[in-house]
């Protein structure tokens, strides 16, 4: 068979798998399940060489995923990971003022990119703190954000956060205001919808087969087993 033929074969699969995916009569955490699951094999056969999943997984994202705001900062996920900390934070006191101003109805168009005014001057004078505040807003990007969205759906079985999400969510992530009982006050609870899962996989599906026709690469020679059926590659 011809490397187009695997192309077409290959990639023909998982729309349909998508198709039938959308079509299930279950709940939405089964559906996340198994669009990640196909995100994680497709995001294989971009990268095959890469032994970390994770690496692999965000250099998918990166490559081919339409979604121009992937390297955004939750500002609402950065002030827990921040909380977290013992030192105190200018950056910290600068997200809650931000927070502050934020309307009933938000979505993450009010977060920042990572070249934001408000991580310009994040304490300049003490290096360590600096450099530890700048592995928690990478933490807190879309993109990694989806990737622990991920291990708590294949790991956990579950969704993080306690957003309330509907069927007509649509296909941007969002966020829902909450007031727990317990403290009665207002949190932010990020959530990326099931629409957003398909758009994500349909528009990474369709670069990868842009990106195997340029190269005539066969996807099928990616997974092939070289010694018997060993499982472990």
């Amino acid at each position: 068979m011809k490397v187009s033929d695997n192309i077409e074969k290959y990639c023909s699969y998982f729309q349909i798998e998508l198709e039938k995916i959308s079509s299930l009569q279950s709940e939405r955490l089964y559906k996340k399940i198994l669009i990640m699951a196909m995100l994680d094999t497709l995001a294989y056969a971009s990268c095959p060489s890469e032994e970390s999943n994770k690496k692999r997984f965000l250099s998918f994202i990166d490559n081919y995923a339409d979604w121009p705001k992937k390297n955004h900062v939750s500002l609402p996920q950065l002030q827990l990971l921040l909380a977290n900390e013992t030192c105190q934070s200018k950056l910290t006191m600068k997200i809650a003022e931000r927070l502050k101003s934020w309307p009933l109805e938000t979505g993450p168009k009010d977060d920042p990119s990572q070249d934001d005014e408000i991580f310009s001057s994040e304490n300049q004078q003490e290096k360590k703190l600096r450099e530890e505040e700048k592995k928690l807003r990478e933490k807190s990007t879309y993109k990694n954000l989806l990737y622990a969205y991920r291990n708590h759906l294949v790991h956990e079985f579950r969704e993080p956060g306690y957003a309330i999400e509907s069927d007509d969510a649509g296909d941007k992530p969002f966020y829902a205001q909450m007031r727990p009982i317990e403290s009665g006050l207002k949190t932010w609870e990020l959530c990326y919808p099931l629409g957003f899962f398909k758009k994500i996989a349909e528009s990474s599906l369709n670069k990868l087969t842009e990106y195997f026709r340029k190269g005539n690469i066969d996807p099928y020679s990616l997974y092939r087993d070289k010694i018997g059926s060993l499982w472990r590659r």
